[in-house]
């Protein structure tokens, strides 16, 4: 790995840091309701804060971002067993990941094939180099794609939790994000659709 920040490590923290904003928004939820106390977290590490460029390990860049990645996987997973322990309470935390989605949704009409990429700088799916997504189809209208490999079910797995749980939580956030596109989207256990109406 160079030792010289690039791009796609810029894009990468942006993902990581995003995953844990929706870690924070839910964690507060877990307080405000008294779901969980205070320190619930603690045992999971944090997220510096920072220009990636002032934090990063630069003679270490891909083990220090596979560190984060870890981080913030491990982290949503933890907070989810805790919480979801009563699953009454996945309306609100559904609610909650919606609403994040809709502060990113994109501020311009775009087509399908640019709010999967759009999407792509917003959803961690591990490392650049674990290649999670597959096209299964596309045209000038429509993009249609699923998951290669799950790259989150093995932390879901160490908690011995249902990784369903994410998904919902994941698929909450995408319609948030397209809720006032142009854009028509369509989600299902086999694939994600996006189709200009």
């Amino acid at each position: 790995m160079s030792a010289f920040l690039g791009p796609i490590h810029l894009w990468l923290f942006k993902k990581i840091k995003l995953q844990n904003t929706l870690i924070n928004e839910i964690y507060q939820l877990s307080l405000n309701e008294g779901w969980i106390k205070k320190d619930a977290l603690d045992c999971c590490g944090i997220l510096e804060d920072g220009e990636l460029s002032e934090i990063i390990d630069d003679m270490n860049i891909h083990g220090w971002l596979q560190e984060r990645v870890d981080l913030v996987e491990y982290k949503l997973a933890y907070l989810l067993k805790l919480i979801l322990i009563d699953p009454n309470r996945l309306p609100k935390v559904l609610d909650i990941s919606y609403k994040l989605g809709v502060t990113l949704s994109p501020k311009t009409e775009i087509n399908a094939l640019d709010g999967y990429k759009y999407l792509d700088t917003i959803l961690l799916n591990g490392m650049p180099c674990d290649h999670v997504l597959k096209i299964i189809s596309k045209d000038e209208n429509m993009i249609r794609w699923g998951m290669e490999i799950d790259i989150h079910k093995p932390y879901y797995e160490e908690q011995e939790f249902d990784v369903s749980y994410y998904y919902q939580i994941r698929n909450a956030l995408i319609k948030g994000v397209f809720a006032s596109s142009n854009l028509k989207l369509t989600i299902n256990n086999d694939f994600i659709e996006l189709r200009k109406e």
